[in-house]
């Protein structure tokens, strides 16, 4: 009977440790996603081209500010309203950005929520602002994709598990 208990103990513990490491792996998948996101609009506001490669969002992303309705938008579409975008905060003398935090929550196996707080600094190494950003994100196919965000104030972000920031 102890043998037999100490086999559905250890295949419990096995379990439960491959369903950690999956949660793990996930985490930094999504991470590895924001970090790819940042160096595509720093890439860009430092040489005016925007790399598509590797992707970050599904083929048509939802959009959500206060100042405009929910919107779907094209992949293509979405990445010309990044350039315009960042087209401004160059104007604003925004010389680089980098993520003050970034929070993450798995929904499910293929599901998860982040959200994230960018400060965009000038070239003097002076913070021009805070932006909160909270994200949905969804694994088809192996890799990570943002399916919708919201932009908002950093204040607004909220944090998930504070071992998650990059």
């Amino acid at each position: 009977m102890n043998r037999f208990r100490l086999f559905i103990f250890t295949l419990l513990l096995s379990c439960f440790s491959l369903s950690v490491t999956s949660q793990e792996q996930d985490e930094a998948q999504i991470k590895q996603l924001f970090t790819n996101y940042m160096e595509k609009y720093n890439h860009y506001i430092q040489t005016g081209t925007l790399n598509h490669t590797p992707s970050l969002y599904s083929k048509d992303v939802m959009v959500i500010s206060d100042q405009s309705a929910p919107k779907m938008v094209e992949e293509l579409k979405l990445y010309r309203q990044v350039e315009l975008f960042l087209d401004s905060l160059k104007k604003r003398g925004v010389s680089k950005v980098n993520w003050e935090k970034v929070d993450i929550h798995m929904l499910g196996d293929n599901m998860a929520l982040a959200s994230n707080v960018a400060i965009r600094h000038n070239k003097q190494g002076k913070v021009v602002d805070r932006v909160g950003a909270s994200y949905h994100l969804y694994q088809q196919d192996g890799e990570w994709k943002i399916v919708a965000f919201a932009i908002h104030s950093s204040d607004k972000a909220f944090r998930f598990n504070p071992a998650t920031k990059l």
